[in-house]
This record gives structure tokens, C-alpha cells and sequence, in this order.
């Protein structure tokens, strides 16, 4: 047990070695956090409750981006409709990207085809032919 023990205490100091050698790390998990927070405080206008709840959100994001190397989000910005009628309550999502869509298809609900007629046809002729 005792092995298996110095063996996972081996990996966590070669994971923390690999993250700090990389300078993006100090950039997405230290300082962009801090420019959110910056920009809720201008955006919120230093509103107490609301910053109470926008702490914890990116404390959070910068946990799982530190715990979680290869984790890839989108984050989606809803806004107020054109015109609206009523007070629009902005508000944001953020999803793991688990999938090829990025935040123009989840924001707007609307698909971008990334592949070539070519290939498609391609992709058709060939699975017609075997079916």
C-alpha cells in the first residue's frame, strides 16, 4: 500500500511541475479570474449581493481549470433582446464543451456547418453504397 501510496504523491508533484511550467496556467487560473472580478465590480458598480454571488462563481472556474488540465467551457453572455420591452435580466451560462459548438451555437441556437459540400457527398455516396 505504501507503494501505491509514493506513487500518487510521485504523479501530484509531476501534475503541479507541468502546471507551473506552463505560463498560460498563470494567466487563466490567476489573473483572468481577477479581471472577471474586476469587471463585475465595474459592471455591478460594487453592488454588495450581487458581488457575494459572482466570488464564489469564479473562485469555482478557477478550482476546476487548476484541478481539471484539459477542461475546456464555453461561457455564453445573454443579453436583452433588441427592443425589449420589459427589464431583461443579463445573465451567463457555462458549459463543459463536450462537442464541436463553440458559443455562437449556443448562444444564438443556430448551427454552423463545418463540413465541405465535397465531403459530404462524398460521406453520402459512400454510405449509399453500402447500405
Amino acid at each position: 500500500m505504501s507503494e501505491a501510496l509514493a506513487l500518487s504523491w510521485r504523479q501530484y508533484r509531476l501534475e503541479r511541475r507541468m502546471f507551473w511550467r506552463n505560463p498560460s496556467a498563470a494567466f487563466f487560473n490567476f489573473l483572468l479570474p481577477l479581471l472577471f472580478l474586476a469587471a463585475g465590480g465595474v459592471i455591478l458598480h460594487g453592488n454588495q449581493h450581487d458581488l457575494d454571488r459572482l466570488v464564489p462563481a469564479i473562485a469555482g472556474m478557477s478550482v476546476m481549470s487548476t484541478t481539471f488540465t484539459a477542461l475546456a467551457y464555453n461561457i455564453v453572455f445573454h443579453s436583452a433582446p433588441y427592443r425589449a420591452g420589459e427589464p431583461y435580466h443579463w445573465h451567463a451560462h457555462i458549459w463543459p464543451k463536450a462537442t464541436t459548438t463553440a458559443g455562437f451555437e449556443l448562444g444564438t441556437g443556430v448551427a454552423i456547418n463545418v463540413v465541405s459540400p465535397e465531403e459530404a457527398a462524398e460521406t453520402l455516396k459512400v454510405s449509399a453504397l453500402t447500405h
